[in-house]
């Protein structure tokens, strides 16, 4: 069966690869990564191409294939070359995706503060606000990094990483690859001499991983703690725990669980046993482990204390000098030390960068707050411009309407006043001024409609000083005083005394506004005239004369019918 699908995926391929587009077969392998890495990097060695995309995302993929199959990763330049394009053209995943392969590539040259830089430059390219953000390479990438940090003995960043690893691979739902940072986080917490934490996450990793049903695992994850027992010579739990690894892991049949730190944890037990034969026989197959220059380290101190405790002072002194020679290997540190310096940098840097980001959003933020400010003030201004302008406009035209009428109705009362000295003079006379009567009062009719029958008004008070003054007022803009008001109530009470009572019979109480507008009219003020006498919009006189003249007709009526009603009162 896996010949058949080997089989079918190879004539996919070579069938795409006739055609003019290779990117379909490539999202193949793409996809195929996840279950069968291996089967995929050996299809992608099979092919080329030449378009460019194509050619880096092919790159991208024989990277990542290698890194799964622990094969060697292309070279280091051209991985450069794919994170450069892939910042150009790619998008927030393949960004993170290519700086974390070429420090991978770096990784494995032996270049830590290389490697950690592609890591940290990865970190930043992830876009985590969106919902396809891949937190799982993420989650490699801290897990990476951490593992770099514990190589160099740098505990507390190592620490930092393996929290960061864990919540993204919560936030991938990938709750095993948390547990397996919670595990790596033991032996980080150990570098970092929190003896009682390992204990305690200890007790808390090997109980998770028995309810997951990974038993070995479990015991594996007990070898922290175990070293740790044995230092404080709290050797019977310790053993508690050996037997429990031990029982677990040569299920396995696996010697990798069997070596390395393992044998050095049951050197010191057997040392601190007081079984000294069995404690040199752990030590020197621990040696058998060169790998790790730590392992080794522990390795020469355990046996120096055995063959001293057994009073052998040649093997004492020989295993003495390889210790100090072992630990005072300067590369570890010098390596530290660029790391540290990298890290700092690279800090500060991003600190500085998110510093200056920030503070150029301010700026934009507060110029554009000052903008939106000057362009509301600049607005009211013009609105407040544009309403002085209406009002100055419509006063002026009520002064000049006002005026018109005054001279008309002065002209009115001095021919009135010629007709009456000339009647008795002038036959011929009497007749011219008639005439002139009659023009004035028919001009009177255009200034207000509702003296329809000006020989029928009546103008008794129409000579009275203050209603002349009034008038003189209007024309000249001016407000009628509050003494000028209630002098004009006192005429209407001595000459119509029942007027303002019989208007609020029909329609009720009225208000100071309306019975203003009422008097005014019944003594032939025009509408322009009342309101520049009592300070209020022409609009306004009209429609409030409407309302008076609908609600004392009952139906329908304008504001010229108002003066009709108040003539007949």
């Amino acid at each position: 069966m896996k010949k058949l699908t080997y089989i079918f995926l190879s004539l996919l391929v070579l069938a795409g690869c006739t055609g003019t587009s290779r990117q379909p077969q490539l999202v193949a392998m793409d996809s195929l990564l996840l279950s069968r890495p291996d089967s995929a990097l050996t299809l992608l060695r099979g092919m080329t191409f030449t378009d460019k995309a194509d050619r880096m995302y092919h790159y991208l993929l024989l990277a990542d294939a290698c890194n799964k199959c622990y094969d060697t990763l292309p070279s280091d330049t051209i991985l450069q070359e794919v994170a450069d394009y892939y910042d150009r053209h790619g998008t927030a995943n393949e960004q993170v995706r290519a700086h974390y392969l070429l420090g991978c590539a770096y990784r494995d040259m032996g270049e830590a503060p290389m490697a950690l830089q592609c890591y940290q430059q990865a970190m930043e390219c992830a876009d985590t606000i969106s919902e396809d953000c891949n937190y799982a390479i993420l989650c490699r990438i801290h897990a990476q990094a951490a593992g770099l940090f514990k190589e160099q003995y740098m505990p507390d960043e190592a620490i930092y990483e393996l929290d960061e690893a864990m919540k993204c691979s919560q936030m991938a739902n990938d709750s095993l690859t948390a547990m397996y940072c919670y595990e790596n986080k033991l032996g980080a917490l150990y570098q970092a001499g929190e003896y009682d934490s390992v204990l305690v996450n200890t007790k808390i990793v090997y109980n998770r991983y028995r309810d997951m049903g990974l038993t070995n695992r479990a015991a594996c994850s007990l070898s922290p703690a175990i070293f740790i027992l044995i230092q404080r010579r709290e050797l019977q739990k310790a053993k508690e725990y050996i037997n429990i690894y031990q029982r677990y892991t040569e299920r396995e049949d696996n010697k990798k669980n069997q070596q390395g730190m393992y044998y050095t944890y049951l050197g010191f037990y057997y040392l601190y046993s007081n079984q000294l034969d069995s404690a040199i026989y752990y030590f020197n197959q621990q040696l058998d482990y060169k790998e790790r220059l730590n392992n080794r380290v522990l390795a020469y101190h355990g046996l120096f204390d055995t063959y001293q405790k057994a009073n052998q002072k040649d093997s004492a002194m020989k295993y003495a000098k390889l210790y100090n020679e072992a630990n005072d290997s300067s590369n570890i540190f010098e390596s530290a030390e660029r790391l540290q310096r990298m890290q700092a940098m690279y800090r500060y840097e991003r600190n500085q960068k998110r510093a200056t980001l920030s503070e150029h959003e301010a700026e934009i933020n507060r110029l554009r707050m000052w903008i939106t400010i000057g362009i509301g003030i600049l607005i009211l201004f013009l609105v407040i411009h544009y309403y002085k302008q209406i009002r100055e406009k419509e006063r002026k035209e009520l002064i000049e309407l006002n005026k018109r009428y005054y001279d008309t109705l002065e002209s009115l009362n001095r021919a009135k006043d010629d007709l009456a000295m000339i009647e008795k003079e002038n036959t011929a006379l009497i007749e011219k001024k008639e005439k002139e009567i009659d023009n004035y009062k028919k001009l009177l009719v255009l200034y207000e409609p509702t003296i329809t029958n000006p020989e029928k008004q009546d103008y008794k008070l129409a000579d009275n000083p203050l209603i002349k003054s009034l008038h003189k007022k209007a024309t000249c803009g001016k407000p009628a005083s509050d003494s000028d008001i209630y002098e004009i109530f006192e005429i209407i009470k001595e000459n119509y005394p029942q007027f303002l009572s019989d208007i609020e019979k029909q329609i009720g109480k009225l208000s100071y506004k309306q019975s203003c507008i009422c008097v005014f009219s019944k003594l032939f003020f025009i509408p322009s005239e009342v309101g520049t006498l009592m300070q209020m919009r022409y609009q306004s006189v009209t429609n409030m004369r409407s309302r008076l003249a609908k609600t004392m007709i009952g139906t329908e009526a304008t504001a010229a019918d108002l003066d009709t009603i108040l003539h007949t009162i």
